[in-house]
């Protein structure tokens, strides 16, 4: 189990204990050693087997026994046990847009919803707004959140990606591997709804970033991974493309996957009567590679003012 699996492990834990109502000092202690542990420079393992794992901030006695537990067998018993008394539908309410773990615990801890079809039969009978703390727009947002996860789609609505999209990036960002990390596509060019969650990342490590996306826990598949690019589906039904370059693309790929297709497709004409090429990941002046801090500066090179990613959608905005 490497650190990220173990860091995982601790938030479910604390998550889950939260569901249940206990202690916040807990909750809270559980979720500080996960953060530390996601941004360790060391091996976890390596910790263990100096008589270390104490060592890392936030950890104390009993975590580090829950460590030492996952590093020697792989599973950790606490959670085990967990997921057996909590059922799952307990973990899918937080990631419905606009509920989150509060809605969770006062569900588990008043009613005896067991699964999806029980909540979504007490949210329609208007049940889950007669629980304490909880009120109509908890309600509707189970129910809109449930209707969207059982539809088949091509697409997702803007609020829905988005509550993926913060997850995903905020899991890259946590990272000290990753240099930058943006949204990028039809989703940071606001429309209503997206395709998938497009997202670009400068890291130092890719393939750790490629092996270890599909074991977190908001990713339900990956359909493709490669050094490069990450694209899969959450549990939320959203898909997602995570494209993984080096520092010096960060800019141009984020420019040119952002889009849409059309703007960009007529700006490379545009650039190329200004002398300039416009590849993907490069910018190219003269057969001169340019390096690029940022999008205003491609528009710069082009005599342009900057265009905002809102309105990259009709090529006539270039020439307007």
């Amino acid at each position: 189990m490497n650190n990220l699996e173990a860091a995982w492990s601790l938030n479910e834990i604390a998550d889950l204990l939260e569901i249940k109502g206990e202690n916040p000092y807990k909750i809270r202690a559980y979720k500080r050693a996960a953060a530390s542990i996601t941004n360790l420079q060391l091996n976890l393992e390596d910790l263990y087997k100096e008589g270390s794992l104490r060592d890392v901030p936030g950890v104390g006695k009993a975590i580090a026994e829950k460590l030492e537990e996952m590093i020697t067998t792989g599973k950790c018993s606490m959670l085990e046990k967990l997921r057996e008394e909590i059922p799952p539908v307990f973990r899918s309410i937080p990631q419905l847009p606009g509920v989150g773990l509060h809605a969770a615990r006062v569900i588990y801890n008043n009613t005896d919803i067991k699964d999806l079809e029980q909540l979504e039969r007490a949210a329609r009978q208007r049940k889950i707004r007669a629980l304490p703390g909880l009120g109509p727009k908890t309600e509707v947002n189970i129910i809109r959140g449930l209707e969207i996860i059982k539809t088949q789609r091509d697409s997702s609505p803007l609020n829905l990606a988005s509550a993926s999209a913060e997850i995903l990036v905020g899991f890259l960002s946590s990272l000290d591997i990753t240099h930058r990390v943006a949204l990028s596509g039809s989703i940071r060019r606001g429309k209503d709804t997206v395709h998938d969650v497009d997202i670009v990342a400068s890291v130092d490590d890719k393939k750790f970033i490629a092996e270890n996306f599909a074991k977190h826990p908001h990713v339900k598949e990956v359909s493709q991974s490669t050094d490069n690019r990450i694209e899969g589906l959450t549990w939320l039904g959203v898909k997602f493309d995570v494209m993984l370059v080096e520092e010096q693309e960060f800019i141009p790929v984020l420019f040119w996957t952002t889009g849409s297709k059309e703007f960009f497709r007529e700006l490379t004409v545009f650039a190329a009567g200004k002398g300039c090429r416009l590849t993907g990941n490069q910018v190219i002046v003269d057969d001169r590679v340019v390096p690029v801090k940022d999008e205003k500066e491609i528009f710069e090179l082009l005599g342009l003012s900057y265009i905002p990613p809102e309105i990259r959608e009709s090529p006539e905005v270039i020439r307007a």
